[in-house]
């Protein structure tokens, strides 16, 4: 146990207290057996007199403490064996203390070196989380027309009424702000239109079909309607990599219906991956994941 904590520099876990307790715990255990182990390390390097000399005080002590000699006589045999072991133990671990006090900064870093380290999934998670609202919001700093809003059905028919207004009513600017844009609501909807995780809606079957007829050997598109981390990333980049295939991918959807034409959702995407703007978040989104989310996982 001593040899293998002497070893032991640290732990990984995801944020839960139970593991940041576990690693604290094993922190201290470390701890325990390095002052054992320089305790035993100093036991062994005294010779007979001073040893005999320590016991000799640490018995004086004990029996102090159990009340006198014939108390102590007085104790089962099973219970003296116990104080005796717990005395030695005390006094290793006092010896230990003491070495280790006299240890060098270096050498009190490389015993001590433990690294507690989270779940790194959630950093990157929190960085796309972050990087993306600041990327959402430079279109307005910069005054820049943004990407295009993928609304559903019902806000859809409002932007579309207020596009001949000069001034939007509440409801159309209420409309306007709760309709997402960019590169992760295209994702998202992407995912939702080509892996659905209802395996009777969404285009899966045809995606993959559509993909071998031209060719394209493609796994199942990323997986963003779970909670999936780098799936939004993921699929920007099948996006951005294959856009003319997606483009024409939809068109082939649209046209090959009993009534050609696109619900709401597929109109969503078709849009969005013809626009400019959302194009040019997806391939940030893309650049972000090859430069940082994959080599630091």
């Amino acid at each position: 146990m001593a040899d293998f904590f002497a070893k032991l520099q640290g732990m990984n876990g995801d944020h839960a207290k139970d593991q940041r307790k576990l690693a604290r715990l094993l922190e201290e255990i470390k701890q325990f057996f390095l002052h054992q182990s320089l305790g035993e390390e100093r036991l062994l390097g005294m010779d007979i007199h001073q040893v005999m000399h320590m016991l000799f005080k640490a018995n004086e002590k004990k029996l102090e403490k159990v009340g006198g000699q014939s108390k102590w006589d007085a104790l089962p045999e099973a219970q003296r064996i116990k104080i005796d072991t717990e005395m030695v133990s005390h006094l290793v671990l006092e010896l230990g203390h003491e070495a280790y006090t006299q240890l060098s900064d270096n050498e009190k870093h490389k015993v001590d070196m433990f690294i507690w380290a989270g779940c790194a999934m959630h950093k990157d998670l929190n960085c796309v989380k972050g990087g993306n609202a600041a990327m959402m919001l430079w279109w307005e700093e910069n005054a820049v027309t943004g990407p295009t809003f993928l609304a559903n059905r019902d806000n859809a028919a409002v932007l579309r009424y207020a596009e001949n207004l000069d001034e939007p009513t509440m409801a159309e600017q209420r409309a306007m702000e709760i309709s997402g844009c960019g590169g992760v609501k295209l994702a998202s909807l992407a995912g939702s239109l080509f892996n659905n995780k209802d395996d009777k809606v969404g285009q899966q079957d045809t995606h993959q079909q559509f993909f071998e007829s031209r060719k394209q050997r493609v796994p199942k598109f990323p997986d963003t309607s779970n909670t999936r981390y780098q799936s939004h990333c993921a699929a920007a980049a099948e996006l951005i990599t294959r856009l003319d295939l997606y483009v024409e991918y939809l068109a082939w959807i649209r046209d090959s219906k009993e009534r050609p034409g696109f619900t709401n959702l597929e109109q969503n995407v078709f849009e969005g991956l013809q626009d400019v703007p959302t194009q040019t978040e997806l391939a940030v989104l893309t650049l972000y994941a090859e430069a940082i989310s994959h080599p630091y996982m």
